[in-house]
């Protein structure tokens, strides 16, 4: 009888109730509009990036197109609405944090406590069992429940963008609905046009293959771009993934596309020496030489950047020495020590070739490790 009873009650409805009071001088008609925040519902900002590369006559192009991924499990119905989208973020606070004192002490001294009696057998006995049969309850009665599947619900649709000074809103046009299942709903917000600056990178200590950037810089007229992930195509193809952090327009940001297989690179040891050095006081040496040789195969000139390292002293008594018939264009890059880079312009079918090393010394009491 319960069960039936149960099943004729109505669903359980959460409203609110909004009171609001007005003081006339004389009878009006008025429409009140209320505003309020719900829990429950969101929007993600997802990007493609898709870079054609050119050629011999053709320019790079990038296009960077702006997606939404909209979701919302709020207890409401949206149905048919007129929806914006801005990318303020009032959950992320409005208000620096505030920091504490930092003290400085001596650690205090440890003190043993006495140890307490242990408790008869037959009583802990007697608890491991209540506490084996309530976890098997538990187990019993607890049944896993099955993985939640969410379904992607992609419809794309242009926006219009309003900008503010400190956010941005994207109108999306027509009426659209929202399921209130957290069902994700992607809508397209905005494409932009730009005209990117390519780079190959190669680090061939770690990995002999070059890379191809593009940098962008997104367009002054365009609107902020909050952090999220970017689908990567390069002429048509899926290379990956990546993250794009905030940017504001006119703001530079570098992205890899992959392998550039037209660029070949090779990394050698060519020299590598230990000695003495030193009469009265003697030092001990390790000398290491490298060459780099990198080969443009496409048809027209790349812009190259090379990065390679020599170890940094962390003791006074140890001194490197940079040998490089190659200067770098850049050392301790982005305030990186030991870290160098060699800029350059690669002509078709042109090759490079690097070689530079480094000498470490030190007092021969001593023994030094490489970390």
């Amino acid at each position: 009888m319960e069960k039936k009873i149960s099943e004729l009650a109505p669903a359980r409805i959460e409203r609110t109730e909004v009171k609001v009071y007005v003081s006339a001088g004389a009878p009006l008609e008025a429409d009140v509009t209320v505003r309020y925040q719900v829990p429950d519902a969101s929007w993600v900002p997802l990007y493609d990036a898709r870079l054609a590369s050119g050629g011999k006559t053709a320019a790079p192009a990038l296009e960077l197109t702006r997606r939404a991924s909209i979701q919302q499990a709020s207890g409401e119905s949206w149905d048919d609405v007129a929806l914006t989208l801005s990318t303020t973020r009032p959950t992320a606070g409005a208000s620096a944090p505030e920091l504490r004192p930092m003290t400085v002490d001596f650690e205090p001294e440890f003190v043993p406590r006495p140890m307490a009696s242990p408790a008869p057998a037959s009583v802990s006995a007697r608890s491991m069992a209540d506490d084996g049969a309530m976890a098997e309850a538990a187990g019993e009665s607890a049944p896993e429940e099955p993985a939640r599947k969410l379904k992607a619900v992609v419809r794309q649709v242009n926006a219009e963008i309003m900008t503010a000074p400190f956010q941005a809103l994207f109108a999306v046009p027509g009426r659209t609905t929202i399921a209130n299942t957290g069902e994700a709903k992607r809508v397209q917000l905005q494409t932009d046009l730009i005209e990117p600056e390519l780079a190959v990178k190669t680090t061939p200590k770690e990995d002999a293959k070059a890379y191809l950037y593009a940098k962008l810089m997104l367009p002054k007229t365009s609107s902020p771009m909050l952090p999220g992930e970017v689908s990567l195509f390069r002429d048509g193809t899926f290379v990956g993934t990546n993250k794009l952090p905030v940017l504001s327009p006119g703001e530079e940001h570098e992205l890899g596309f992959g392998i550039d297989d037209l660029v070949r690179v090779k990394h050698a040891l060519l020299e590598e020496k230990r000695g003495e050095t030193g009469l009265i006081s003697t030092s001990k040496t390790d000398s290491r030489n490298y060459r780099i040789t990198i080969k443009n195969m496409h048809e027209r000139a790349v812009n190259l950047v090379v990065f390679d390292q020599i170890p940094a002293s962390q003791n006074q008594d140890i001194r490197v020495e940079l040998n490089s018939r190659t200067p770098p264009t850049k050392q301790n890059v982005e305030d990186k020590r030991g870290v160098l880079a060699w800029e350059s312009k690669l002509e078709p079918d042109g090759e490079q070739v690097i070689d530079f090393g480094y000498r470490v010394t030190w007092p021969s009491a001593k023994t030094v490790i490489y970390r």
